[in-house]
């Protein structure tokens, strides 16, 4: 059983296109679910038991690319405030992508974007390395149908949960 205090629970989901916010929700106590689209399937992940948080990324990186924009380094930097409130917390950083292209390519694609959020992290913060791990899966866990443009932004995502050690 869970202690409501004990356990925290976050979610924020950052739209970044051209450096519009198309939606943004943060709550460091609680956060209210988020209405998914009419096509969304619900995804498959392994969350560990406890969660203190789990924040969901929607980056807009290049095609094919794994370079983080510099519009959405704000936003990046608002997570590793929330990350560095849990200073003995495991960080795992999830990346994601749509299914356009081969499925070895998402796959390693998914796992450089994740690394260069880790990576992003480690430079502009104290958090150490060792607490961080990355794992890539590609277009195997969408969140979402990828039938339509609107869909695959959904799916090209990082997801960062901070576990407790």
């Amino acid at each position: 059983m869970r202690n409501d205090k004990a356990v925290r629970y976050a979610m924020i989901v950052v739209v970044l296109s051209f450096g519009l916010i198309v939606g943004c929700q943060h709550s460091v106590w609680k956060a209210e679910p988020t209405a998914m689209p009419e096509s969304a399937t619900p995804s498959v992940l392994s969350v560990p038991d406890e969660l203190f948080d789990k924040i969901t990324l929607h980056l807009m990186f290049d095609a094919e690319k794994a370079t983080i924009r510099e519009e959405d380094y704000v936003k990046l930097n608002e997570v590793i405030d929330l990350i560095e409130t849990y200073e003995n917390a495991a960080v795992v950083i999830e990346g994601h992508t749509d299914n356009i292209g081969s499925k070895t390519f998402n796959h390693t694609l998914s796992h450089k974007r994740a690394d260069a959020v880790k990576n992003y992290i480690v430079v502009h913060s104290a958090i150490a390395e060792s607490r961080i791990k990355t794992i890539g899966y590609g277009e195997s866990r969408p969140i979402t149908l990828n039938e339509t443009e609107a869909d695959r932004l959904l799916n090209r995502r990082v997801e960062i949960l901070i576990i407790p050690k």
